[in-house]
């Protein structure tokens, strides 16, 4: 089946990985996120969406990162949100120091992940044995964000112009697969912010131009050279 990619905003913002974070069954949202956004999601990913809070805040995607098999968040998220995060049938995994908006900072496929440097070692096998992944640590443009300015598929992954050829080595290398270079937005290399996908299709910010998504496309989901 085809998948499908569409433009959309979020509390008129175009930062869908900002707030909001998907895997092939659950989508999940900010609060405030109105009922076409959610119908959007629910179409387009075939999902089922919940709307929640994470560290008291609508800022879920950046502050969660997940896959099919485990959920990483910051430990500040409240006992309330917890609860709800536990019930959605994932290993649920907490930062409990150093940097800890896990959107921000991994980016995680189903078998491999990237995350920074600076990140402890026991949180790194934290995550590793909830999300089911190995992990390597690296930069992407001598920054540690990877999950802003990067998204992947199984198929390839798009990532910020500004990367380093070493960098770009090292996650090629170890991902074996397509590592493209790519903006969303009109331009901007926070791709990671801008999108969110999943096997079925993907979800763009609006202000994302028709070669932007052309390019999400055939690097998410295109199995061709």
């Amino acid at each position: 089946m085809p998948q499908k990619i569409e433009r959309l905003e979020i509390e008129r913002s175009p930062w869908m990985g900002v707030f909001s974070s998907v895997n092939d069954r659950i989508a999940l949202l900010s609060k405030s996120a109105s009922n076409h956004v959610c119908r959007v999601y629910e179409d387009v990913l075939d999902v089922e969406v919940k709307k929640i809070s994470v560290c008291s805040t609508s800022i879920v995607g950046s502050l969660t990162a997940m896959n099919s098999k485990g959920i990483i968040v910051p430990d500040l998220a409240s006992s309330e949100e917890k609860k709800v995060l536990e019930s959605l049938g994932l290993n649920v995994g907490y930062i409990t120091t150093g940097p800890n908006a896990a959107g921000n900072i991994l980016l995680v496929g189903e078998k491999k992940g990237l995350v920074g440097p600076n990140i402890a070692e026991e949180t790194k096998d934290m995550i590793q044995n909830v999300m089911g992944v190995e992990l390597i640590e690296t930069s992407i443009a001598n920054m540690e964000i990877l999950g802003s300015v990067s998204t992947m598929s199984d198929n390839g992954l798009i990532t910020s112009p500004k990367i380093m050829g070493y960098e770009l080595d090292t996650i090629t290398d170890f991902l074996s697969m397509r590592v493209e270079l790519g903006t969303v937005n009109g331009g901007s290399e926070y791709v990671g912010a801008g999108i969110v996908s999943n096997s079925k299709g993907a979800i763009a910010g609006k202000s994302t131009t028709g070669m932007e998504l052309g390019r999400i496309e055939e690097v998410l989901f295109s199995r061709g050279d």
